[in-house]
């Protein structure tokens, strides 16, 4: 499990501030990962979608709604509780991919995330009636 602090550098006094935040790690023997995020969705947008995911799977489980999977060595379907994973996975994914070809939500602008998640949430209450409440227009 890791832990730690982020660090959003978008001028070069946060770039100073960072090296400085290393220099002061190694010589303490200490250990830096560093991770680069691409893509246009923001900190707080990215969890907000996480928080929908996690509401809407909670939400499809509670109105006795569930995935099923089909296990080709026993030739046996499996009902499986939505998750966060799942829900992005199998609902998401192949909505991002429909409407802007793209492969990951890394990929999208925020206005694209926003477009896709209202046609993702549309359908869904459509088709089964669930809507996750709460987390309305803060993608």
């Amino acid at each position: 499990m890791t832990s730690g602090v982020g660090w959003y550098i978008d001028n070069k006094a946060k770039a100073d501030a960072l090296h400085q935040h290393i220099l002061q790690r190694l010589s303490e023997g200490r250990h830096t990962l560093l991770s680069e995020q691409e893509g246009a969705r923001t900190l707080d947008q990215n969890a907000a979608l996480h928080a929908l995911l996690r509401r809407l799977a909670r939400d499809m489980n509670d109105a006795g709604y569930d995935v099923k999977t089909f296990l080709t060595e026993t030739k046996s379907t499996l009902e499986l509780p939505w998750t966060e994973k799942s829900c992005k996975e199998l609902l998401v994914r192949p909505v991002i991919k429909a409407m802007y070809t793209k492969q990951s939500t890394t990929q999208l602008t925020k206005q694209e995330l926003s477009e896709a998640i209202d046609v993702l949430l549309a359908r869904v209450a459509e088709i089964t009636g669930v809507t996750p409440a709460g987390l309305e227009g803060e993608l």
